[in-house]
């Protein structure tokens, strides 16, 4: 059974959550995580706000004049992939910002 004790602690229990919640999303934007595919001859690095930085292709599995141009494009791709992913999670979510 409910009393008006045990509801004031679940309240207080969801302020506490919600607090822990953005201060935990406050340190991932500050993060930089590398991420690693073909035993390291790819590398992405991406920020906690899923921008990426940079990526980084080994020169043994690609010619040097097409190695930079690649790594912008991918770059590039990745990020428009996430703020596509947004736009749909704001729609879906009827956010306005």
């Amino acid at each position: 059974m409910f009393t008006e004790k045990n509801i004031t602690e679940l309240i207080n229990q969801a302020k506490n959550m919600q607090e822990k919640i953005k201060e935990i999303k406050k340190n991932i934007k500050t993060k930089e995580i590398i991420g690693k595919s073909g035993a390291g001859l790819v590398k992405m690095t991406i920020t906690g706000t899923y921008d990426c930085k940079n990526v980084t292709i080994n020169k043994k599995i690609i010619n040097q004049e097409s190695k930079n141009i690649l790594e912008d494009l991918i770059a590039a791709a990745f990020n428009d992939a996430i703020r596509q992913i947004e736009n749909i999670q704001k729609e879906q979510l009827n956010i306005n910002q």
